[in-house]
């Protein structure tokens, strides 16, 4: 499981990769004070870009030992592509991304994800494919550590649909990108983003 703070990584494994990058810092998880402690070295400590915490035991564990050091939100998007291949991209806070927002009471995470597309872009139209693997990015909000975790979904729609940015949400471009572009629009996103924008999510269990 691949987990962001702006640009640095966080990887909860069930094992120990056998293949190591030199600069990445290694622990075995052992309690949820451990952990308490790891996460903050590494929020103070920028020199360190990947921190991998693994288990021997059950992953599961884990998972929830990290997961109640945070508030979760939860979140649903999708990456909408039109009958020429092009991808569907929104301008918002500086960046290019794609459009997405939280889950509200009793959403199911589709149905989040469909209504969130339609407010920040104006599509009304679209059809959902198969769901791409989550996201997991760590900010603040007043203090408090914020995990979210994005549900994303692949879509289709016309491209003939007139495309409205939702500007009350600061989104001031919704637009179809070509595949060319897209190595440019990959200089100015999230990290976070960036396995879906090529379509394949990036949670990752070994």
């Amino acid at each position: 499981m691949k987990i962001f703070l702006n640009d640095r990584v966080i990887l909860l494994l069930a094992v120990l990769p056998e293949k190591r990058q030199p600069e990445d810092v290694f622990f075995e998880f052992h309690d949820r004070s451990q952990l308490k402690q790891l996460y903050k070295n590494f929020e103070k400590d920028e020199t360190v870009k990947q921190l991998v915490i693994y288990t021997e035991q059950d992953f599961t564990t884990l998972h929830h030992a990290f997961f109640s050091l945070f508030t979760v939100v939860e979140a649903a998007g999708g990456r909408v592509v039109n009958e020429r291949g092009e991808l569907l991209v929104i301008f918002r806070y500086g960046k290019w991304d794609l459009p997405k927002g939280k889950i509200v009471h009793r959403e199911e995470p589709e149905e989040a994800a469909v209504r969130e597309v339609s407010e920040e872009t104006g599509l009304q139209r679209m059809k959902v494919g198969k769901p791409l693997s989550s996201t997991y990015h760590i900010f603040r909000n007043n203090g408090i550590r914020i995990l979210k975790q994005t549900y994303w979904f692949e879509m289709m729609a016309e491209s003939r649909q007139l495309l409205v940015p939702q500007l009350e949400e600061d989104i001031s471009v919704a637009r179809w990108a070509i595949e060319e572009e897209l190595s440019q629009l990959l200089e100015n996103t999230y990290a976070s983003l960036m396995d879906v924008f090529n379509g394949t999510g990036s949670e990752t269990v070994d």
